[in-house]
């Protein structure tokens, strides 16, 4: 039986923040460098600069990894490919569903990966870990399967769409619709 289990786990966080924790250690080792060793001895001008990496870098990177960690808080989805269905759990309740069941899927990318389409080199952003499939099943779910569940780039479903955008934002109107209040627990059938 070919199953697959998926959860948010701290393997696929480490993943997408890997790139932006390195780039934000790289520069503080280059900061205290140039503090200890370099020409520049003013404290306020290295605190600024910073300051400004910080701000325009990693608040990105912190505002991605929250909303896709509260979109994923409470969801594993379990996949079986031999029989061609899911079953999703949020917060202790489960629905199953078939593959048939989903109209529309809808791959976000980074626009660092369109480069793998068209060949284009383009700079990797620091949040450029950061991705998502949508999925709208025929009931009116809908669900977000981040890059803080599952490898997204290497992931074997293909999607209907792919966009490839510089900032891969969760719309926050669509994640907070979704309504579980009406999910029946089979487990207590």
């Amino acid at each position: 039986m070919t199953t697959l289990h998926l959860e948010i786990n701290r393997k696929n966080q480490w993943q997408s923040i890997r790139d932006s924790f390195l780039l934000l250690l790289g520069f503080s080792l280059f900061l205290i460098y140039q503090y200890i060793w370099g020409d520049t001895k003013d404290y306020s001008v290295l605190v600024l600069i910073f300051g400004l990496f910080f701000l325009l870098w990693i608040i990105p990177v912190i505002y991605f990894h929250v909303t896709y960690y509260i979109s994923n808080r409470g969801l594993s989805i379990d996949v079986n490919y031999d029989t061609k269905t899911f079953t999703i759990t949020k917060n202790g309740i489960t629905k199953n569903y078939s593959f048939s069941d989903i109209t529309h899927s809808e791959k976000n990318l980074n626009l660092y990966y369109k480069k793998l389409v068209d060949n284009v080199y383009r700079r990797a952003s620091p949040w450029c870990g950061y991705h998502y499939i949508k999925f709208r099943l025929k009931d009116g779910t809908q669900i977000f399967l981040t890059s803080l569940m599952t490898d997204i780039l290497n992931c074997n479903y293909e999607c209907v769409e792919t966009h490839y955008t510089l900032f891969p934002f969760l719309r926050q109107k669509d994640w907070q619709t979704i309504d579980y209040s009406d999910w029946k627990d089979i487990n207590k059938n």
